[in-house]
């Protein structure tokens, strides 16, 4: 095959692609966007710790304004009256907290090992489906006590340690040299 027709190729395989040169941004935004759901499972807990509350009863007034908004339907008093009954120290809120931090410190090393094993996909899956399992578990794991949801917290904080990983190899695989701190900047935006 002549140089003439390589290039007559290339330029007819280029002109059928519809991304172009451009299918790494795609891949950039496609990353960042699952960099960020294994995120937010972590932040799921640290946002309800504002409604782990004691029960108490709410004020007259309120009941009623509550009330008046279902369109006088049937609504359990005790749904008006109470808030969920989490009443943790503040010790213990602070180590549920800190388990994420806990979890990639001790995985690192092995997720640096899986990424050589298994390649970025298959490890950020595995590590997607971990952060998944561990999040959709956190309810029985909060209801059955501390211990369970302490490792509800570590197995979440250790599907987060292959996100840096996997973000750094985003970077390295698809961005040129030109804008490897643009990829490197967008990749780790997800902790923000």
């Amino acid at each position: 095959m002549s140089d003439e027709e390589r290039a007559n190729e290339h330029n007819a395989a280029r002109e059928t692609c519809s991304f172009g040169h451009r299918t790494r941004y795609l891949i950039l935004l496609l990353g960042m966007l699952c960099l960020t759901s294994i995120l937010s499972n972590i932040l799921i807990f640290d946002v309800t710790v504002i409604c782990m509350t004691k029960r108490r009863e709410m004020p007259g007034p309120w009941k009623d304004e509550i009330a008046s908004g279902f369109h006088n339907a049937t609504v359990p008093s005790d749904l008006l009256s109470a808030a969920p009954e989490f009443d943790w120290p503040a010790t213990i809120k602070n180590i549920l907290l800190s388990a994420i931090a806990v979890g990639p410190l001790v995985i690192v090393p092995i997720t640096v090992w899986l990424l050589q094993i298994m390649g970025a996909r298959k490890l950020f899956a595995l590590a997607g489906a971990f952060s998944a399992l561990a999040t959709v578990f956190s309810p029985l794991a909060i209801k059955s006590g501390f211990v369970p949801f302490l490792i509800s917290r570590l197995a979440q904080g250790a599907g987060l340690a292959a996100c840096f990983p996997v973000a750094a190899k985003i970077g390295v695989g698809w961005a040129t040299v030109k804008h490897t701190g643009f990829f490197a900047a967008i990749a780790t935006g997800f902790i923000q």
